[in-house]
């Protein structure tokens, strides 16, 4: 399967114009709940493990591989759902729990049903235990990148103890990837009570993470390729719903 033909790559000229300046925003989607609360941290605190990077891609530190050791880590982790024949190929490798995924059958077919993609690979749940970098993640195939210059990465906050808000997005034209973001170039991501889903440009912009020890998020993190039609609609609706969310790129 050529996985390029998956995103229409036609409409992403037009869709980076509509929403140039725009780094990230929530999503006009009611919160995603889970199953049972009580059953996934059973799980969780039982089966979560450390998240192992399989390829070095160019979210990683280097592009060389010779330079940086499979072994640095930077997330705990579970997945609820991977599509096995593309596992292999994807740059970290994180233990899939049947126990998790069974737990929590409503919350994987809603991602499954109200999220829009034509093809997710992977829903997995990870909780960083260090500082994140700021870092463009990678696509599947790597032929993807620097081609959807608009809000296509999505994730949901499952859980959130730090006091203040840490994920944050910096313009890729300003500042090289691996590099200290000094705080008046870092957006920081908000998000309103009633969505506990957010996207953003994966090209023109780098996102990165504090650690504020010992408060510990989980995202989800979803990925796929996206519906090109139904993005836009969504994105249109949640600039729309949520204007004082929008994050644009400071002059």
């Amino acid at each position: 399967m050529d996985l390029t033909q998956l995103i229409d790559l036609k409409e992403c000229p037009r869709l980076a114009k509509k929403y140039e300046g725009i780094a990230a925003l929530p999503l006009a989607l009611p919160r995603f709940e889970l199953d049972s609360a009580n059953e996934f941290w059973h799980i969780w605190n039982k089966e979560v493990s450390v998240v192992d990077r399989q390829h070095i891609d160019r979210g990683a530190p280097t592009e060389n591989p010779n330079t940086i050791s499979k072994t640095y880590t930077q997330w705990d982790g579970l997945a609820m759902y991977e599509d096995q024949k593309l596992l292999g190929n994807a740059a970290w490798l994180t233990k899939v729990s049947t126990a998790m995924a069974n737990s929590q059958p409503n919350y994987i077919k809603l991602i499954f049903s109200a999220l829009p993609f034509v093809k997710i690979r992977s829903i997995r749940l990870w909780s960083a235990h260090k500082t994140i970098s700021a870092h463009h993640d990678g696509n599947m195939p790597p032929s993807l990148d620097g081609k959807m210059r608009f809000p296509t990465e999505i994730r949901i906050m499952l859980d959130d103890k730090n006091p203040t808000e840490t994920f944050y997005l910096t313009p890729a034209s300003k500042h090289a990837p691996h590099t200290t973001i000094p705080i008046e170039d870092r957006y920081y991501v908000k998000l309103p009570s009633d969505t506990n889903t957010f996207a953003w440009n994966n090209e023109d912009y780098l996102h990165g993470a504090d650690y504020i020890e010992p408060y510990k998020k989980i995202l989800v993190v979803i990925k796929g390729w996206i519906d090109t039609k139904r993005l836009e609609k969504l994105l249109d609706q949640s600039i729309e719903k949520y204007p004082l969310y929008v994050i644009k790129e400071k002059n």
